[in-house]
């Protein structure tokens, strides 16, 4: 019989609890709960959201978009926190990596290598990293927007890619969805657990009574298979593989925010271990990190989860300012996980730098991205088609889209203003408080299995890039309307990092051109007064001459037509 289900922790079931104390034998701060994507997550003590004035909602922002158009919950984003000085500490990163040494391949017979060799796994045993920057995923995260599943950063949106997760992680990105029915109950746990791990049924039931049959401890797992294999039969040296192979999803790839456990529910993605490498692990893999991104950006989350060895490795990539100094004994260039596992000198790994890091990402202009990071190994690892697929990622019913439109510069052409991103149903609420985050989306769940007839077109993709930074005049100008490039108030900077006003360098004329025709687009868009023509030009003649900044100006709402209007002139006459 499955035992009886907790309740999850609203501010009425703690009311009610309090009136019995002594039938609850579990404290607050250990409870379980459920997520409806399947993922558990560590119950936290939150404050119930005050009464907030819907047309606040709605912006403008001070520091960040003019509306909500784009990024619909901005008001309990964190960033919008912190540019209102109420800072958040550093998150807790959940990524149990180092207990993969308790479990060591070195102590198992060789055909149970041979079986995780197989799958397609092992790169998750050789190069995921026991060291997490903190401070840098916390800053990192201040970016993230679920709306977009991008970084908004000085220089555009950013995002880690299906062509990131092949290259850093080197498992297998596209394959059969690891998507399958949600386990029925109880007794169907029991039962999965025993015919694929052959653990005795008594300790199966006792075990996965403490999670409502979702999960098992990882050390559970590892107590009743680890290092037993030269001494089994083949069939049940198989069982203890995908003893293993669980025990490594849930240090690695879905990682969740107890640090503890693991849902069982990825056994069945196991039962065959020839198949398990034709699964699209790294799409699953960036699925669950997009929601757990998503989740760590809502103001009042304090921990992360999720595979954050491609996340770390991702901003080492790409942002070479924040780039630890390579392991030199490593030589090989895939995956490129294998560059930073053993880096040294971190930057920001004291808790107080994620603002040192923040006021960097703040500075950042093009010239300090590299774009193409892969380039060197492009013939051997050469990009692939499927990282222009348009449409949803799934990890064990959690979807989240895939928007390649929003990352062009990454896969080499010109980015441009992108369409509206996917929106998800009535039922989504991204609220401050994390245990409340609830996503799902409709019809467009079904895009993975038959990726290849959902990828970018040709004309969405646009040209190829001149210089691989290439953006549209407009981009940055919109950019600035939709969304916030920059976290930290000016007000409050503390480092004496300055924000350009552009994410242009001066240092050739096509930069130049660029800038100004941004700078100058607004004009454009209507016919206004010569005082304000005047202001423009002599901004631009003073930033040519001695590199004066160029100030965020908002053309005035009327122009001289809407002044004509006004005064009668231009109307037809009332008679």
């Amino acid at each position: 019989m499955a035992p009886k289900e907790h309740v999850r922790p609203t501010t009425s079931n703690k009311k009610n609890r309090s009136k019995d104390a002594s039938k609850d034998t579990t404290s607050s701060s250990q409870n379980v709960v459920e997520e409806p994507q399947g993922e558990e997550v560590v119950a936290e003590e939150v404050e119930e959201d005050s009464e907030i004035d819907e047309a606040s909602l709605k912006g403008p922002f001070p520091g960040g978009p003019v509306n909500n158009e784009l990024l619909v919950d901005y008001r309990h984003h964190v960033a919008y926190h912190i540019w209102n000085g109420k800072e958040r500490s550093v998150l807790r990163c959940r990524q149990p990596v180092t207990q993969l040494d308790s479990w060591s391949l070195d102590d198992e017979a060789i055909i149970f290598v041979n079986r995780v060799r197989e799958s397609g796994l092992l790169p998750l045993v050789q190069w995921s990293f026991k060291t997490i920057n903190c401070s840098l995923i916390s800053a990192m995260v201040e970016r993230w927007h679920p709306e977009t599943n991008t970084f908004h950063l000085p220089v555009g949106e950013m995002g880690i890619t299906l062509d990131d997760v092949h290259q850093i992680t080197g498992i297998p990105v596209m394959g059969q969805a690891v998507s399958k029915p949600q386990i029925e109950n109880f007794d169907a746990a029991v039962e999965l657990v025993r015919d694929t791990l052959h653990i005795d049924p008594s300790n199966i039931v006792s075990e996965l009574a403490t999670s409502n049959g979702r999960s098992v401890r990882l050390s559970w797992l590892k107590e009743h298979l680890a290092t037993k294999s030269r001494m089994m039969p083949q069939h049940t040296i198989e069982c203890a593989v995908r003893g293993y192979l669980l025990y490594l999803l849930g240090c690695t790839i879905f990682s969740d925010k107890t640090g503890t456990h693991v849902s069982v529910e990825y056994l069945q993605y196991l039962l065959d271990l020839k198949k398990v490498k034709d699964h699209a692990w790294g799409a699953a893999t960036l699925a669950h990190l997009y929601r757990q991104l998503g989740i760590a950006s809502r103001a009042k989350c304090k921990q992360i989860s999720g595979y954050l060895t491609l996340l770390q490795a991702w901003v080492y990539e790409y942002i070479p300012l924040l780039r630890p100094v390579q392991d030199d004994r490593v030589t090989q260039g895939f995956p490129r996980a294998a560059l930073w596992k053993n880096s040294r000198n971190f930057p920001g790994l004291q808790k107080n730098n994620v603002i040192v890091i923040r006021e960097l990402l703040d500075s950042l202009t093009r010239e300090q991205v590299d774009y193409e990071p892969y380039s060197n190994i492009r013939d051997s690892f050469p990009l692939q088609e499927y990282a222009f697929f348009n449409g949803c990622l799934v990890a064990n019913r959690v979807y989240e889209p895939y928007m390649p439109e929003r990352m062009l510069r990454q896969l080499g052409h010109l980015q441009t203003i992108p369409k509206g991103p996917t929106r998800p149903d009535g039922k989504t609420r991204r609220p401050r408080v994390a245990s409340s985050y609830r996503v799902t989306y409709g019809g467009s769940v079904t895009y993975m299995e038959q990726w290849e007839d959902h990828l970018l077109g040709p004309r969405s993709r646009g040209p190829r890039t001149r210089s691989s930074w290439d953006i549209v005049p407009e981009y940055i100008t919109w950019l600035d309307r939709v969304s916030h490039r920059f976290v930290q108030n000016p007000e409050n900077r503390r480092f004496g990092l300055t924000t350009s006003s552009s994410h242009m360098d001066r240092s050739s004329d096509d930069d130049w051109r660029v800038m100004i025709a941004e700078y100058l687009q607004p004009l454009v868009q209507g016919r206004y007064t010569s005082d304000v023509l005047q202001r423009y030009m002599q901004n631009v003649i003073n930033y040519c001459q001695d590199s004066t900044p160029l100030p965020t100006l908002t053309p005035p709402s009327t122009s001289i037509k809407e002044r004509h209007n006004k005064r009668g002139i231009g109307r037809p006459s009332q008679h």
